[in-house]
Formats: structure tokens, C-alpha cells, sequence
């Protein structure tokens, strides 16, 4: 069996991506991968698999960015059809292919599959300034860009013959709005490979073996609390180092407010491939996804299940779907994160326990009901009764 999966953004460091591409290929499916201006990054990444990487262009015009956001990925039709291959599946992740992948299923006359990461519609007010001046404009931009893409994704996600998203709350969410039951594959890990025992932040950043390591790893993004978190470091316990790994447009901002915490450390991003065993190396991982939306509140953020993985307990906010893991498990500690002092204080108190067994137990619940494998089965039984 062949299937064209169609990404909207690079494959380094889209590991949902990765996990799917992989999967299908150890099934048995060829795997055509088409990647927006795709410039051979990432090629090993599926070295002895049957997958072909293929480029698109994007049409990133100013207005296809802020408004007519489908427009900017269409290309990617037309060089899936010069393919001229008969693919049994469709497979599109997020909103902004959904209306390249409904045309593509009508034309080829295949099932399409629908991957929704996120809840599109509803993280649209990121996008535009919503404070001073242009945050009037970009008020008016927001409220018709949702009034737009709402009724654009109603039509269109009632097309594909599988809708999948990331967590039961997004799920119930389509449920509600679209009246579609959609399949749920978590973004938990593929394979678990085994924690060694290298010290490497400790090492890169030359640490004292006394000090304990609060980590937060991913994209310097805004709505990620990390501001709020290099405040509050100032009222960390002395021996608390906290390091942001990773890279992303807020680092300036960071690396600026960082000034004069001693406590704050960066470390470069890693790949993929090494990310688990760089966490490992830490005592506590971290997450504070700012709600400002109903995709980031309902969200379950991959982070949860790389420390999980990583055997580190996760202190997290209250988010709904995270919260409920780490009590849950007994692997994570929900904290107030209203202000700076707060949240210190709060990880004080926690990094003053007994937390390891907890990161303990947060290992042993993804080999029992986290692991990738688990949820995309249940994918495949549904496409291929």
C-alpha cells in the first residue's frame, strides 16, 4: 500500500511527524513524504525505509500568511498529482492542508485522513498584536480570521473520512463543535530506549554534583510561561539551577531577563534522537503553557511524555489534561502558577522532597499505557478493517 502524508512545516523537529512516517513504513506502506521547500535536512532520519522525501513550494505572499492561510500550502497539490501514483491514503496534518487534502481526495478518489495537532480556529488570536495601536487591527483580524477558517473547517472536516487529533479534550471538542467522533493518537514515544548514565547538563554547563537541575526543553515560544519562569528564579532554593534547552523568536527576550539570574542557564537544541537521555540528566522537568486560548488550555503538550520517558517528574500548571496525568500517575506535581513568587515557592517545596520516586513512576506508566504504538494500532485497525 502506498500513502502520501503532507506536512506544513520541516521534519527535524516534528516528531509526531516522524513517529507517523516510520510507523506507516514498518507496517509495510510505501511512504511519500511531501515537506514545504524541503531542502534534504532530516533525509537519514528514514535510512532502509520505503520512504521518498519530496519538496513543495509554499505561496507565502502576506496575504496568504495572515489571511488565506490553505492558499500558502496549495502547491503541495499539484506535485502530489505529478507523482502520478496511485496512493491508497491521504494523510494531511493540520488545518492549513485540510483544504489541499479534501481536493486531493477528490481527484485521486481516496480516503483522506485528517491529523489535527491542535485547534486551529482557536489559536488564531497568537498570531495578530492584540495591545496598542495595532492591536486594534489586529483585533479586527482575529475576530474575522476565526469567523472565517470556522466556517471554512466546518465544511471541509466533514469531508475526511478520519479526523485524528492529539487528547480526549480536543477530541470532545470536535465532537461538540462539528458533531465528529475523532480517533486520539497521543504524541507519547515511539521507542523508550534505555536512561543512561551520562551526566550531560551537568557536564556542558559545569554544575556542581550538589546543584538540581529544573528543566525545560522545546521551542522559546510565547505562551509557554517562560518569562514568568526566568522571574522566578530569582526566589529559587540556592542550589535550584533552572535551564531553558532549545531555541525559538522569545530567546532575546529570555536571554535579556536572564541578566544577572545566576540560576538561568541555556543550552543548545538537541535532535530528536538525543533528547531523552539530555533530559534524563536533569532532577525536574517544567511546563506552564499559558491558557490564552482553547487550544492552548485544553492542549497535552509533548513534553509531559518526554519526561515521563526521560524518568523525571514534571511540575505543571493547571491544564487539564497534563494535571490529570500527573495525578493520575503520582509522576508530576500541579502547582499555582499566578506569579513568579508563587511558582518558586511552590517548586521549593517540591525539590525539597522525596520526588524521584515520582519520576520513577512516570517511566513505568508510558512502558504500561503511553507508548506510541498503543494508540496508532488502534489508527490502523480503523483504516484497514
Amino acid at each position: 500500500m502506498r500513502i502520501a502524508i503532507i506536512s506544513d512545516s520541516g521534519i527535524q523537529h516534528d516528531a509526531r511527524v516522524q513517529r507517523l512516517v516510520k510507523s506507516f513504513a514498518h507496517k509495510g506502506f510505501a511512504v511519500d513524504l511531501f515537506l514545504p521547500n524541503y531542502k534534504d535536512h532530516g533525509a537519514t532520519l528514514f535510512e532502509n525505509e520505503d520512504v521518498r522525501l519530496i519538496a513543495y513550494t509554499l505561496d507565502a505572499s502576506r496575504i496568504n500568511k495572515n489571511l488565506f492561510f490553505w492558499k500558502k500550502y496549495s502547491n503541495c497539490i499539484q506535485k502530489v498529482l505529478d507523482q502520478k501514483k496511485q496512493y491508497d491514503f491521504i494523510y494531511v496534518n493540520d488545518y492549513p492542508l485540510l483544504y489541499s487534502g479534501v481536493q486531493l481526495k477528490n481527484q485521486l478518489k481516496v480516503p483522506l485522513i485528517y491529523d489535527t495537532h491542535e485547534i486551529y480556529v482557536e489559536t488564531i488570536n497568537q498570531f495578530f498584536p492584540t495591545a496598542g495601536i495595532k492591536g486594534v487591527f489586529g483585533k479586527l483580524w482575529i475576530a474575522f480570521n476565526k469567523f472565517l477558517h470556522h466556517r471554512k473547517e466546518s465544511r471541509l472536516i466533514l469531508k475526511a473520512d478520519y479526523v485524528v487529533t492529539v487528547c480526549e479534550s480536543f477530541k470532545s471538542f470536535f465532537k461538540k463543535r462539528y458533531g465528529i467522533d475523532a480517533i486520539v493518537v497521543k504524541n507519547c514515544p515511539l521507542d523508550l530506549p534505555q536512561l543512561t548514565k551520562k551526566d550531560l547538563l551537568r557536564e556542558h554547563l559545569k554544575l556542581k554534583d550538589s546543584d538540581q537541575i529544573l528543566l525545560y526543553q522545546g521551542a522559546f515560544n510565547y505562551s509557554r510561561g517562560l518569562e514568568k519562569l526566568v522571574d522566578a528564579s530569582q526566589y529559587f532554593n540556592k542550589n535550584i539551577q533552572l535551564i531553558l534547552m532549545g531555541d525559538g523568536p522569545l530567546k532575546p527576550r529570555l536571554v535579556a531577563l536572564a541578566k544577572g539570574k545566576n540560576q538561568v542557564h541555556f543550552h543548545p537544541k538537541v535532535p530528536f534522537s538525543e533528547l531523552i537521555q539530555y533530559s534524563a540528566s536533569a532532577d525536574i522537568g517544567i511546563l506552564l503553557i499559558e491558557t490564552k486560548n482553547r487550544s492552548k488550555e485544553l492542549t497535552l503538550p509533548n513534553k509531559v511524555f518526554e519526561y515521563m520517558a526521560a524518568g523525571l517528574p514534571f511540575i505543571t500548571n493547571k491544564l487539564p489534561e497534563a494535571s490529570r496525568i500527573a495525578l493520575e500517575h503520582d509522576c508530576g506535581f500541579v502547582i499555582n502558577d499566578v506569579s513568579p513568587k508563587e511558582i518558586a515557592l511552590e517548586t521549593n517545596k517540591i525539590f525539597d522532597q522525596n520526588y524521584k520516586k515520582n519520576g520513577l513512576q512516570g517511566r513505568n506508566a508510558i512502558e504500561q499505557f503511553y507508548l506510541w504504538e498503543m494508540d496508532f494500532n488502534k489508527l490502523l485497525n480503523l483504516i484497514q478493517p
